[in-house]
């Protein structure tokens, strides 16, 4: 399936002043630019940066989920139980990766 945007999988990293988010193919793609600084010029509040860009991170992820959804909300070819199972281990895996978990 084809999205409009970097293609996945995206991931997270800091470097030394802020978090960034990018892939393996085109590097870094964007920063984590919301920074809350103290009078040291350190971030104030490290996990809710880290957690936010493990969020963004995980955006085409998640899209892909909704995408994936939407495709196939009316396909008569795979039946409920098939659909509802599918939905629920692709959702899992998409906020395990937002939440830093594994899947």
């Amino acid at each position: 399936m084809s999205a409009p945007w970097t293609p996945r999988p995206w991931h997270c990293h800091r470097n030394s002043h802020y978090w960034q988010f990018g892939n393996d193919t085109n590097g870094q793609i964007g920063d984590v630019c919301a920074l809350k600084f103290d009078g040291g010029g350190e971030l104030d509040n490290e996990s809710e940066q880290q957690a936010t860009a493990r969020l963004i991170a995980a955006a085409p992820d998640l899209a892909e989920v909704a995408i994936w959804a939407d495709q196939n909300a009316d396909n008569q070819e795979i039946s409920h139980d098939d659909f509802r199972v599918e939905i629920t281990v692709r959702l899992r895996a998409a906020l395990a990766k937002a939440k830093g978990e594994t899947a």
